[in-house]
């Protein structure tokens, strides 16, 4: 009978220490986790990609020439900065209407062609009779076989 009291109890003993050596596995592969996800929380909550010509302050180049209402619907028009000039073609970036994305819009100098290409995730391609254009967030590299028009907008051959 005291055999079967001493093996209840190692069993007993032996379920605790699996059991508490579990938990000290499982908190620190929580925490090891968590502390990896540092730059990925970091960077999740520092926003959308980052343009330096959205920050500064609106000038009166940065106007766009007037385009039908349907033009500007899915962009913030209070974002809109003039980026390069292309030959004649005036090309302007701007936040999308959720704030989240970015907008590429590309006119002729008078206006009367125009076309308004927007996208997340930092990066857009996007083109038509004018020409081919990427734009990249800041300090990202030149896309391959691009010309840099501007810190953002590019060029593709």
């Amino acid at each position: 009978m005291r055999a079967a009291l001493d093996i209840r109890r190692i069993v007993r003993q032996h379920h605790f220490m699996s059991y508490r050596v579990a938990r000290v596995v499982v908190v620190g592969v929580s925490v090891a986790t968590l502390l990896s996800g540092c730059s990925t929380l970091s960077s999740l909550a520092a926003g959308p990609d980052h343009y330096a010509i959205l920050e500064r302050d609106a000038v009166a180049s940065d106007a766009l020439p007037e385009l039908p209402s349907n033009a500007l619907e899915s962009l913030d028009p209070a974002s809109v900065r003039l980026a390069a000039n292309d030959d004649g073609t005036l090309l302007w970036l701007a936040r999308d209407n959720a704030g989240s994305g970015i907008c590429l819009i590309a006119t002729s100098d008078d206006g009367d062609d125009w076309r308004v290409w927007c996208g997340g995730g930092g990066v857009l391609e996007a083109g038509g009779p004018s020409g081919s254009y990427a734009v990249r967030p800041d300090d990202s590299p030149t896309p391959e076989g691009a010309t840099a028009l501007s810190e953002n907008v590019y060029r593709l051959e």
